[in-house]
């Protein structure tokens, strides 16, 4: 039995072929393919889990008119996108705030030029939700407004609009990993 060079190396030039066709790995766009490290904020009530690689990238307080309530993730790019991301958690137990007031008020505070142009009530495993999708001239932003036993929590996701929707599913599960302490 005599195999040709050709019938050999077929397969594995289609093979390569198909990973080449596909895209080549780049940052991880879920948190399934990659370890996962947990936040526990008892002192704001919450918890998280978020990719490792952020760890290094926590701002705490965070930032803005909300900063000793909130906690701040700004995950700078590791290529040469430019791109920086941005994961802010607001306790908002404190403020008064309804869900309804949320977008119209704390939102605006920390982007002033935001246009919220969709809104809608969704499940989560922490709890139910509202979901803001939103931009300015320079960030699309996609925040959850949980109300669990009368505690509002704001959680906001920013990218530049040419990458948000590349991490939005890792932002998702974020925001699903999302549990109010009791």
């Amino acid at each position: 039995m005599r195999l040709s060079i050709r019938r050999i190396l077929s397969p594995i030039i289609i093979l390569l072929l198909s990973v080449m066709i596909s895209g080549c790995p780049g940052k991880p766009d879920s948190m399934r393919t990659v370890e996962k490290q947990s936040y526990i904020d008892a002192r704001r009530g919450f918890t998280i889990s978020y990719p490792q690689p952020w760890a290094a990238y926590l701002v705490n307080p965070g930032i803005g008119p909300y900063a000793e309530n909130s906690v701040r993730w700004e995950i700078k790019p590791t290529d040469d996108s430019g791109a920086d991301l941005t994961l802010t958690i607001v306790a908002l137990r404190h403020y008064g705030f309804t869900p309804e007031s949320v977008s119209a008020e704390v939102l605006q505070d920390f982007y002033p030029n935001l246009v919220t142009v969709a809104r809608k009530e969704v499940k989560l495993a922490g709890g139910k939700a509202t979901l803001i999708d939103g931009h300015t001239p320079h960030r699309t932003i996609r925040s959850w407004v949980f109300d669990i036993d009368h505690q509002l929590f704001l959680i906001i996701y920013t990218a530049p609009p040419e990458t948000f929707d590349r991490q939005a599913n890792l932002f998702s599960e974020v925001a699903e990993s999302f549990r109010a302490l009791p």
